[in-house]
């Protein structure tokens, strides 16, 4: 992980574009918010890797997998906020 810079760049730039992407999918910005934190957390743990390819669509590709499965859902947080 030797360069946190250039990550954080890339974070910076690129985050809330997917946010919005994945909320659009979803319908829950907190639960695209989650999503799109998991990819970024796996993409920092093989940064090294993933910095030379291409970052964007494998942290988009990620994001998008954890908006379909139960990954990042909060089915109980979506049902309290709706029978409240």
């Amino acid at each position: 992980m030797s360069n946190s810079g250039s990550f954080d760049a890339f974070y910076a730039a690129r985050a809330p574009r997917l946010v919005r992407n994945i909320y659009l999918r979803t319908g829950d910005a907190t639960r695209a918010e989650d999503c799109v934190q998991e990819a970024f957390v796996r993409a920092w743990r093989r940064w090294d890797r993933l910095e030379n390819d291409d970052p964007v669509g494998w942290v988009t590709t990620v994001a998008v997998a954890a908006s379909h499965s139960g990954l990042a859902a909060h089915p109980a947080r979506s049902r309290g906020a709706a029978g409240s």
